[in-house]
This record gives structure tokens, sequence and C-alpha cells, in this order.
């Protein structure tokens, strides 16, 4: 007998945690707050597409969407089962039958060969999940054999879904499409091609087997976005692939306010550091293995980054937030006439302090001659901290307890007034300093912070 349909309409994606999914093991959390763009950073071979794979088909399509995928499209079945005893949780908000808003957690799983997926697709809360796959880069020109578009006939498309897409495609690409249309080739007539016209040249339509994989691509993804409800989940692996970096950042800023309009959520994949600069737009996640286990690093910089997979290039390293701080961490170094022995690394969000820290003891290394330093505004509480330590270096183990030990000790704070957040104390201290000790410039930029 078929389950019956339950009513649980997902209205937001919160978080994830992964006890076991294909190779990623104890995966504590995937935040997919506080912007609607999340975008998921690793090596190769990491988890970060299984991670999409599970998203897109832990939903139910709503009425009228095509049907949800089911799991094996993503983990089909084999005979030694690398899905066997999969278990992750979501945390979701659904609206309910009788409109009430509930937040809370669905594990989803895989006992055995034997067993099916959990839970069944009638029991999974509903939603429109858009996918759009590595597949959505292969242009036109190598997704057939041959082709002859001699006698092609093209009828435009008119609809006002096509001219969004045109005038987004527009402004990412700094050009000016004016018609996209069908295209019927009589020696192909299973093919289906496009065409593009443009007016910045001259007019010209050309055919979709001459245009780029990047301008084809774009088009593609425009219209999955474009197309999705309200509500919608959208999914993009690798979505930097095929554009070069001013169209990728004006993308970046048109998913950005398209998602926030309709309250939507895009989460991608990506290999291109440069995106990690662009926390302002979106959440940046970072997947890092240490010793069997997972971490996921919020907001990563790419110094942190560079210094997970690398070695100490100075005897003494200091790890900061942001770039204030490291230049006040520089600022000291350099009173101290030690600066050229110094160097500093940023590591972001805040909660990175914690789990770099124990990354870098989980490796090995010796973090003997290394500074941890926080802003001075979180984590001040000794109960909240040692929260934090253990969610990042769990185990009761005594070398794990050994390593909780030194990274209490190890990490500092700057000091601040009671109350006062580091930017405020900064500004505070710039506007007070006597213009009279200040040189021409610095009078200049204490007239700004004013």
């Amino acid at each position: 007998m078929t389950a019956p349909v339950v009513s649980k309409v997902c209205m937001r994606t919160h978080k994830m945690a992964i006890r076991r999914l294909k190779g990623i093991r104890d995966l504590t959390e995937i935040s997919f707050e506080d912007k609607p763009l999340t975008g998921i950073f690793g090596p190769n071979g990491i988890g970060k597409s299984t991670i999409l794979h599970a998203l897109a088909a832990a939903y139910r399509a709503p009425v009228g969407c095509a049907q949800a995928a089911h799991y094996r499209k993503f983990f089909p079945p084999l005979d030694d089962d690398i899905w066997n005893g999969t278990q992750f949780v979501i945390e979701h908000t659904f609206k309910m039958s009788d409109e009430r808003l509930v937040t809370g957690p669905l594990e989803y799983r895989k006992g055995s060969v034997k067993t099916q997926w959990k839970p069944s697709i009638n029991r999974r809360p509903e939603r429109q999940v858009i996918y759009v796959g590595i597949k959505s880069c292969l242009p036109d020109l190598e997704g057939y054999f041959n082709h002859n578009l001699s006698g092609a006939a093209a009828t435009a498309r008119v609809d006002t879904l096509d001219t969004r897409v045109l005038k987004a495609a527009s402004g990412i690409l700094n050009c000016n499409y004016i018609e996209i249309a069908d295209v019927r080739a009589p020696y192909h007539p299973s093919h289906r091609y496009t065409s593009l016209r443009r007016s910045d040249s001259g007019g010209l339509v050309y055919p979709s087997v001459t245009m780029g994989a990047g301008e084809q691509r774009l088009i593609r993804l425009l219209y999955a976005v474009e197309r999705s409800l309200k509500n919608a989940l959208i999914l993009v692996d690798e979505l930097d692939l095929m554009l070069h970096g001013d169209a990728l950042r004006k993308m970046i800023d048109y998913l950005g306010d398209h998602c926030a309009r309709y309250e939507k959520q895009l989460v991608f994949t990506s290999h291109r550091e440069e995106l990690l600069s662009l926390k302002d737009h979106i959440n940046i996640r970072h997947i890092q293995p240490q010793e069997g286990k997972h971490f996921c690093y919020d907001n990563t910089d790419p110094d942190s980054l560079h210094r997970l997979t690398g070695k100490r290039e100075r005897p003494l390293e200091v790890f900061v937030e942001d770039k204030v701080a490291s230049a006040i961490v520089y600022q000291v170094a350099e009173n101290l006439k030690m600066g050229r022995h110094v160097k500093v690394t940023r590591y972001g969000a805040a909660t990175n302090c914690f789990t770099i820290y124990a990354g870098l003891l989980l490796k090995g290394e010796s973090c003997e001659n290394s500074l941890f330093i926080l802003d001075g505004d979180e984590y001040l509480d000794p109960v909240n901290r040692a929260k934090q330590i253990k969610r990042a270096c769990s185990g009761d183990d005594a070398d794990a307890i050994a390593r909780r030990d030194e990274i209490t000790c190890r990490i500092k704070d700057f000091a601040l007034p009671v109350g006062e957040k580091p930017e405020s104390h900064l500004h505070h201290m710039i506007c007070g300093v006597d213009p009279a000790h200040l040189a021409a410039p610095e009078v200049e930029i204490q007239n700004i912070a004013k």
C-alpha cells in the first residue's frame, strides 16, 4: 500500500548535518543561513557534489511541477553498496496544512542493500528543487554527433520569461540580446537548437552550434532560475564553469537579488578561489577532511585554507578574523621589531578560530609558535567558549582532552571596553586623536571617520 502523502511544505532549508554519506564522515553542520546563496568549496573528491545530490532528492515536488528526483537517480544501486549506513539530518521550516510554520529536523537514512531510502518520497517535505548539473555545460556543438542546419527555420520566443532571461544575460555578459528563437533543422528533426540575436553586433543572428559553451550554460541556468517558483531550492554543480571573472561576479549579483526577492535558496559548488572574497553576497562553506572527519569552515578566508593545506612560512604565526585585526597585529609586531618573523593568517568567521586550530592539531602539527586571536566581542563566556572548542575537537580520550586544553590556553582576545564592538572602539580611538598630532593624510582619514 502506498504511504499517504504528508502535507509539509518546505519554506526554507536551514542546515544539514551528516553522520555518513558516501565518503563524508561526521560533518557536524553546513548552515545555509543567512544569505540566499551558499557556496560549497573544497578539494576534489571531498563530497561537494554528493551534498548537492542529497539535497536534490530530499523533497517531494509540488503539484504541477516535474517529478522530484528519486535517490536512485543520484545514488544508483550497487552490488557493493557504498550508500549503506547513510545518515544525515536536514533542518527545515515547514508550513503545515493548517498554515502553521514549524521548524525542526528531518532524518534521512539508508540501512543496507535491501532497505529503502527513508523517508519515502511521499513522506518528504514538498518543495520545488531545480538541479543544474555539469551536463548543462555541454554545448550543442558537442551534444550531437553531426550537424546540418541547411534550410533551418527559426521561431522567436516572445514570452515574458524569455524577455527576463535575455535582459539578465545582457547585463551579465555585457552585451545586448534582443531575441532568442527555437531552430528546427530539416536534416535533423530530433535535434533541438536555438539562436540568439544581438543588437550590439549589428543585429547578427547566430545558432547555438556557434555559441560559446559559457554563453549557452548561462542561458540554460537563467531559464532554470527564472522558471522556478517562489521558495524553490536551486542547486548548481560547479557554478563558475565557463564564465570569466567579471561575468561571474555579475551573475552572483543577479542570483542574489533574484533569490532574495522571491525567497528562494541557491546552493552551489565551486573551486573558484576568487569567490571567497564575495562573503557579503555568499555564505562561504569550505569542507576540509581531517583525521577521518570532515569540518565545515564558515566564511573562510583564502589565507586559512592555504594554512590548512600548506606549511608555516615564518617561525611565528598569528591567526586573526579579518584585515583590520591583521593590520593591528602587524603594527604591534613592527613596534616590537619582529615584523619580519611574523606571518598573519586570516580565518574569517569567529567560529573558524576553533575549527582551524583543531584541524591543525589533528594533522599532527605543532602550534607552539602560533597565537589565535578573537576580536573580543564573541565567545567571551567561558562556558560558551568551551562548548565551541569541544564541538571542534570532540572525544573523551586523553589526547582529545589535551588538545582542548591547548586550544583553551592559546586563544586570546583583543582587550575591548565591556559591550563595545571592535569596529566602534577603533572608530572612537581614531576620532579621539588630537588633529594637531596628525599629518595631513591622517587628518583626512579622521575627518572621513567623523
